[in-house]
């Protein structure tokens, strides 16, 4: 007897283990939104976190992810994962609205805090529009006033007027061209980021004892320098909040994109 439940056991356990190797990523991702239907998000969103850690990749995972965290009040982290959703055309609209409806979660638990605009509009040149985009777009601006001026040379009663237009396009352009080859150029010492904690201190420099200069709260955007923070400071990143505030926060506190 004692023999046959021993045999039983072990077919369940090798019959679970064949099972689970045989298991695909979609699998697994179905019985996730299935236990997201039942409301049993934590564990949903451990299957979730398992089928993340296998490398797969994909805009319905990282959007039902940020929405099993909203749903467990992890909001930092939910943004996160939204954000990562939103880099998939199939789920942009979706993780747009729940970027949305973080940011007035934040606000209104938090408050909002001014935002810096030369650093805004880094963070969306960037972040947003793509460096090479615009360096592209520069290119384009200078062709089309190159055709300005030359149209003007074909009819000389326009040659005046073309030249207005035509040089300020062209210098325009090659402004542009050189910000953004400027921007490229310093582009990987950045990345954006998310912080997690519900509260944590931004230090003047990187170790507990250091001057507290702000606070950051669950939720807010950040930019991180890469290559200051992995300059020899293990554990702690130096960050940049929306208002210009710079200062150094531990590692485990935030996520990078």
């Amino acid at each position: 007897m004692i023999r046959t439940e021993i045999h039983i056991v072990f077919f369940i356990l090798i019959f679970g283990v064949a099972l689970s190797v045989n298991a695909t990523p979609q699998d697994d991702f179905n019985r996730a939104a299935y236990l997201m239907g039942q409301q049993e998000y934590e564990e949903a969103f451990e299957i979730y976190q398992e089928i993340e850690e296998t490398g797969y990749m994909a805009g319905p995972l990282y959007l039902n992810m940020g929405i099993s965290l909203v749903r467990m009040d992890s909001l930092g982290l939910a943004k996160y994962y939204f954000m990562r959703a939103g880099e998939f055309n199939q789920t942009r609209a979706r993780a747009v609205d729940g970027l949305n409806y973080i940011d007035q979660e934040v606000e209104r638990r938090s408050g909002s805090i001014p935002v810096l605009p030369s650093a805004s509009w880094r963070d969306w040149i960037q972040f947003e529009l793509g460096i090479w985009n615009m360096i592209i777009g520069g290119i384009v601006l200078f062709n089309l006033g190159a055709l300005i001026l030359g149209f003007g040379w074909i009819q000389p009663r326009w040659k005046k007027l073309m030249k207005i237009i035509g040089l300020p396009s062209m210098l325009l352009a090659v402004a542009i061209i050189i910000f953004g080859i400027w921007l490229d150029w310093h582009s990987e010492d950045f990345e954006r980021g998310v912080i997690v904690d519900h509260e944590i201190s931004i230090f003047e420099q990187p170790n507990d004892n250091a001057a507290e200069i702000n606070t950051a709260y669950e939720g807010f955007t950040v930019t991180r320098n890469r290559k200051k923070s992995e300059d020899g400071h293990d554990g702690w990143s130096y960050i940049t909040l929306s208002n210009g505030t710079s200062g150094w926060v531990p590692s485990n506190s935030l996520r990078t994109l």
